[in-house]
């Protein structure tokens, strides 16, 4: 039986009437709540008694209905709230709005009935279906909250990484600092070393270039570790010995006749070249006799490279003739190779009295293959198709016979007529295929 109901909307508070079927009163008002209706009244809907039918009719045919539409799922708001999570770690403002806003549209869905109409719209939740309902606010409401602590973790995530970026930042300075220190310092003690040996005080400068040394983070060591080398070498014998060695022959000429030390021995420093050239002085006799055998050792070893290159300039050179006689010889033997394939061939179609050939020459191609030139007279043109290829084929094998009895293919004819002309012979596959120009 049908009843109809009367009642307000339990979310929007708005009078609602609707007819339900049900077999009592109390039964059509359970349905209705059920429905999302508080009940003010049930009545029995009064239904029109059915007249026989006058005859019997046929069923008209169901119109089709149809199927109702899918509603697209929001998907921009899944994109939404995805993106928003994303770029917590960089722009923590933007989860925190879109988590507040879709927190805040959840809360006041439950708390203000006159606007859960608009807000159920735009977050698709439907009175009809409480379990389902409840199950949407519940995510969107964790989903916002989440969002919300995605936004606090990104901002200690920008926080962070900034203090992270200024440490780095500072421990540059810092070091560049400690550098620009360091480097000052080292000149500083060198320079103080400098002012030592310009006074003569080689001790002091020692220990102040061993101080240079020893700064760390110093760019510029290699002025102190030059200085030092400049002061060890200047009391080392040995290397004032080499020095005198490899001096030039005026160099050396000058400073044992008395004069002035070569440019090796002179270290800027007074005290350090007075030094080496007290070590030098005693050892300049030595110095000439090592100059000596260094000079007849380069001697030997220019007459040694003057003489191994004469000998390679003779080898060369005969190496050049033994090719020019081998090519020479080569070239002969192609040649008698040629005249004597060339006189075979003659000698055949001499004693066969051919008519049809003017001139014969004859070519090598490559390592293996005999080509034959034959010029053909006027007369070829005359003949027929088949006799003229009949001929050719019997010239091609008389050649083959004499240039390439073992593999006959590689024996080749080429037929041309007094113009030159190409008119037959044997094909590029083969030398057996042979052909004439059919007209």
């Amino acid at each position: 039986m049908k009843y109809a109901v009367s009642g307000t909307d339990q979310e929007s508070g708005s009078p609602i009437e609707l007819t339900v079927e049900a077999p009592d009163v109390p039964s059509a008002a359970a349905i209705a709540a059920r429905k999302g209706v508080n009940v003010a009244g049930v009545r029995a809907v009064a239904q029109a008694a059915v007249p026989p039918p006058i005859a019997p009719q046929r069923a008209a045919a169901p119109l089709p209905v149809a199927p109702p539409k899918k509603r697209r799922g929001r998907v921009w708001l899944v994109l939404l709230l995805l993106i928003a999570g994303l770029m917590a770690p960089f722009l923590p403002a933007v989860p925190l709005w879109v988590g507040a806003v879709l927190a805040g549209l959840v809360v006041l869905y439950l708390i203000l009935p006159p606007a859960r109409r608009p807000v159920g719209a735009f977050l698709r939740v439907s009175p009809e279906r409480p379990t389902w309902r409840a199950l949407k606010l519940t995510t969107f409401l964790l989903v916002g909250l989440g969002l919300v602590g995605f936004s606090f973790a990104g901002r200690e995530t920008v926080r962070l990484r900034e203090e992270f970026t200024a440490k780095q930042e500072a421990d540059r300075q810092a070091k560049a600092q400690a550098q620009a220190e360091a480097a000052a310092k080292v000149s500083r003690l060198v320079e103080d070393a400098r002012a030592a040996l310009t006074a003569g005080e080689i001790p002091k400068a020692e220990s102040l270039l061993d101080e240079a040394s020893k700064v760390a983070d110093a760019s510029n060591r290699g002025a102190a570790r030059g200085l030092s080398d400049k002061i060890r070498n200047s009391a080392d014998s040995a290397w004032v010995l080499t020095s005198l060695v490899g001096a030039s022959d005026d160099e050396f000429t000058r400073f044992r006749g008395g004069g002035a030390p070569p440019a090796a021995l002179d270290f800027g420093f007074a005290v350090l070249t007075d030094r080496a050239v007290a070590l030098a002085r005693p050892q300049v006799d030595t110095a000439v006799a090592q100059r000596e055998e260094a000079k007849r050792q380069a001697e030997a070893a220019a007459e040694a490279e003057r003489k191994a290159r004469e000998e390679r300039i003779i080898a060369e050179r005969k190496a050049a003739e033994e090719k020019a006689v081998a090519d020479k010889a080569a070239k002969e033997a192609a040649q008698r190779a040629v005249k004597d394939k060339l006189d075979a061939y003659m000698a055949v179609l001499n004693v066969a009295e051919v008519k049809l050939i003017d001139s014969v020459s004859v070519r090598r191609i490559g390592d293996k293959t005999w080509e034959a030139e034959l010029t053909v007279r006027n007369i070829w043109h005359l003949r027929h198709y088949q006799l003229r290829l009949q001929d050719a084929q019997t010239l091609w094998e008389a050649w083959a016979v004499i240039a390439s009895p073992k593999e006959p293919d590689l024996a080749r004819i080429k037929l041309i007529d007094g113009n030159g002309n190409e008119v037959g012979g044997s094909r590029i596959l083969g030398g057996s295929l042979i052909w004439v120009q059919e007209k």
